[in-house]
């Protein structure tokens, strides 16, 4: 082989490992369908109501959420961006397949019945009828319930926590952050079905958030953490990944 060839071959092959490298930097995938957990779906989750605590983190960037779980990241995203005219970008990462096949539906359901707060409220309940296997059986009968004088945020022992009823909890976001503004949030949600131990997943995440000028970034794994009990090795690994973020702000309970 003569040395042009062997420098043209050097060149392709340069060329497609940068290829690689660049896609392996932005690539983002679910779990496949046996990784997958089941674990069942929330509307909001059990969350404490974090109100005026979030004020000293109010900015006007271009910032980002990443989130596990239900919807509650939407009432904290609406609080930290209340005075900019940015969307904020919520990423949700969850390895149930309940949560973020509910997520998407949502999501789904929101592109259909964005006219207005009252059209979203009344067909809400047949969407949370289509979705009924994602919840746990024995509270579905209240998340769904059509109930109007149910108060947004309840006192359980020493703790405010959002009422778990679907309708009052978006009827609450609604008025107090405009119909508009969650609608908006909700349609450019993005949701990945993995799992916070995956480092590439969140890695991933933050290159291509940076790479649309998203440099600030708030993590809000809610009780993710504690949920592994005595597995130090995995609590670790979630620890360590959140770390490699370098998140403005982590909240985890």
């Amino acid at each position: 082989m003569s040395n042009n060839t062997m420098q043209q071959a050097a060149v392709i092959i340069q060329k497609y490992f940068r290829a690689y490298e660049v896609r392996k930097k932005y690539t983002v995938r679910d779990l496949e369908k046996n990784e997958k957990t089941s674990y069942n779906a929330t509307i909001i989750g059990n969350d404490p109501y974090i109100s005026n605590a979030l004020d000293s983190y109010k900015t006007e960037q271009k910032i980002a959420f990443i989130s596990v779980s239900s919807m509650r990241i939407v009432d904290i995203a609406c609080q930290i961006t209340s005075d900019t005219k940015h969307t904020p970008k919520i990423i949700v990462i969850d390895n149930s397949s309940k949560v973020s096949n509910l997520w998407r539906n949502i999501r789904a359901f929101s592109e259909k019945n964005n006219t207005s707060a009252e059209n979203f409220l009344k067909v809400l309940p047949a969407l949370l009828n289509d979705n009924r296997e994602f919840f746990l059986e024995k509270s579905f009968n209240y998340i769904a319930s059509q109930r109007t004088d149910y108060i947004p945020i309840v006192k359980r022992g020493e703790i405010l926590r959002f009422n778990a009823n679907a309708i009052t909890f978006f009827k609450y976001l609604f008025e107090k952050y405009s119909f508009e503004k969650v609608m908006k949030i909700i349609l450019g949600a993005t949701v990945i079905c993995q799992s916070w131990t995956d480092t590439n997943t969140l890695v991933s995440v933050k290159n291509v958030l940076n790479s649309i000028g998203i440099e600030k970034i708030y993590m809000y794994p809610s009780n993710l953490v504690a949920c592994f009990g005595d597995d130090k090795e995995i609590q670790m690994e979630i620890l360590e990944n959140i770390k490699k973020n370098r998140p403005f702000y982590y909240s985890a309970y």
